[in-house]
């Protein structure tokens, strides 16, 4: 590269007040010429690897020119990913282009793009799966989802084998054949659950003539919005809260982002204990509750959360003590592995925790209260525990340690609240009764 002297600089400086910064910038070496240069010395691995570049493609104003660029250049091959900046999206400068996309279609990289379009087509089977498998689960029909859902991941795993990789001479589609894949599995998904439901009409006769006719009754469907609108935003907001927490953790550095993606990959492993548990208090619970069992169900429902906080105090122990070999698995610093460990155990300790605050969750849930679980769950994450990491890792010294624990028992709070509410019994009530109608 052409070092550019001080006057020189200047100079163009000085140009800038009466020209475009465009024709300025076709003078500057820099601007209008690149040198390769391989940094990387030695044999490459036998192993697949993500070939990344980083380019500039100052606006798109010569998109043509810089894609030919891209496309011929022998030094710049192979690469899989394009970090690129000066990106315009409708910008008159550029011509009122999507760059981004332009670039992406010259050069084969819209995989993102085509792996969501394929995977809307998906939306149309998740639904009726979705709505399917819900019913049968509150009214007792647990298995038939659950078989459902492992005949999913087994024809899914099979076809991304096959249309990924392109085996058994089916093509190789790379991520487009991961999305067929997936769409395909929710096909039989959705096609198992509903092929045994309308087989078996004597064990869900609510379903005979379900596609008879479509009109829903205006005071059913008010009464549906009622319920079901509080827990949409309550979904919505919550998933928006713990994006915003994960945020919070991430200024404190890239060993912290990477450190929490393993430790939230490994929670969910062991999370699907309260969850299932969770589950369990709202559909047992929700069907006492429909029968006008009232004293039935606080019992059950005491026995439930009794049992799922028992079972977390001894999975949190489990997962406390194998936290140190997770992290192994992953190709990592020792640094990354270190910090992953310490948020898997903080982790574990707050299990117990998670697992009283969801079954709590579960039990205002199933008597009806849907705004109050949306007070209670989104509404709590996003009012207290975001801002209290938002302060706590801009505005403090704290270490990510003790800042990572704090955020995580800030849903004592949560516990609390929720025991005083299922103690007073406010969630008790029959909602498909005549009088809650």
């Amino acid at each position: 590269m052409i070092k550019l002297e001080k006057e020189q600089t200047d100079r163009f400086a000085d140009r800038l007040k009466q020209e475009t910064q465009e024709s300025v910038m076709r003078d500057i070496a820099q601007f209008s010429e690149a040198d390769i240069v391989d940094t990387y010395a030695g044999e490459m691995p036998d192993y697949a690897e993500i070939h990344p570049m980083v380019f500039n493609m100052e606006r798109g104003v010569h998109i043509d020119e810089a894609i030919e660029f891209l496309k011929d250049n022998p030094s710049l091959q192979p690469f899989d990913l394009i970090l690129a900046n000066e990106l315009d999206f409708g910008c008159a400068r550029s011509g009122e282009k999507n760059t981004a996309e332009e670039v992406a279609k010259a050069l084969g990289l819209g995989y993102a793009k085509e792996y969501l379009l394929i995977m809307l087509v998906g939306f149309i089977p998740f639904t009726l799966s979705q709505c399917y498998s819900g019913t049968l689960r509150e009214t007792g029909q647990t298995v038939v989802p659950m078989v459902a859902g492992v005949v999913s991941v087994v024809v899914n795993l099979c076809f991304n084998t096959l249309l990924i990789f392109g085996y058994l001479g089916f093509p190789r589609l790379g991520a487009s054949g991961a999305a067929i894949a997936t769409v395909i599995a929710r096909f039989v998904e959705a096609g198992v659950v509903m092929l045994w439901a309308h087989r078996n009409p004597e064990r869900v006769p609510y379903l005979r003539g379900v596609y008879r006719s479509f009109h829903i009754p205006a005071a059913l469907a008010r009464a549906i919005a009622r319920k079901s609108i509080p827990l949409l935003l309550n979904e919505t907001l919550w998933a928006a809260g713990m994006a915003l927490l994960a945020q919070c953790y991430s200024v404190r550095g890239y060993d912290v982002v990477s450190a929490y993606n393993i430790c939230s990959t490994v929670s969910n492993v062991f999370n699907v204990a309260f969850m299932a548990m969770g589950n369990a208090v709202g559909i047992l619970v929700g069907q006492l509750l429909g029968a006008g069992k009232m004293e039935e169900a606080v019992d059950t429902d005491r026995k439930l959360i009794t049992f799922s906080v028992g079972i977390c105090i001894v999975l949190g122990g489990l997962m406390a003590l194998v936290a140190h070999l997770f992290p192994q698995i992953y190709n990592t610093s020792d640094s990354i592995r270190d910090l992953a460990a310490a948020f898997i155990r903080i982790c574990a300790l707050c299990m117990p925790i998670n697992a009283l605050a969801n079954a709590c969750y579960f039990t205002l849930r199933s008597g009806g209260k849907t705004f109050v679980t949306f007070l209670f769950d989104s509404f709590y994450v996003c009012v207290l525990t975001v801002p209290m990491a938002f302060v706590l890792s801009r505005f403090t010294g704290l270490p990510i340690v003790p800042l990572f624990l704090c955020c995580q028992l800030a849903d004592i709070g949560k516990c609390v609240v929720g025991l005083i509410m299922i103690r007073r019994g406010v969630w008790i009530q029959n909602i498909v009764g005549k009088e809650a109608a």
